[in-house]
């Protein structure tokens, strides 16, 4: 199950207060296109008795390609692998120059934090 994040406009003084939990149908089959003007960073983390690994796409409002990265985490927990994703899309996405941003994932726990609704494990 995913979680769509609704559309933010990020700047300096933004607070992490934009995540908005809607659950899709299916994460592969039914990926929306972000808001027209939007672009639009999906990310997971993944655990395995390898190790964790975490990455992102980001694309635009069209679907268009912009930019991926897959990352290894070493022996790093699932909830950090989702929250590295997360944050280095965003990170990548604001140092390219773009302030409307939507994001989904499909971590729970890492939602609800940054939602506010709960408190960091």
């Amino acid at each position: 199950m995913a979680h769509l994040v609704q559309p933010h406009t990020f700047n300096s003084t933004t607070t992490p207060n934009y995540l908005n939990h809607q659950p899709e149908e299916d994460l592969l089959g039914s990926m929306e296109e972000a808001t027209r003007g939007f672009i639009k960073i999906n990310f997971d983390g993944s655990k395995s008795s390898q190790g964790a690994t975490g990455g992102f796409i980001i694309r635009d409002w069209e679907g268009k390609f912009i930019q991926v990265s897959a990352f290894n985490l070493g022996r790093s927990s699932i909830l950090v692998a989702e929250a590295t994703a997360m944050r280095n899309g965003i990170k990548e996405a604001v140092q390219a120059g773009f302030t409307h941003i939507q994001i989904e994932g499909d971590n729970k726990i890492l939602i609800q934090v940054v939602q506010g609704h709960i408190q960091p494990p």
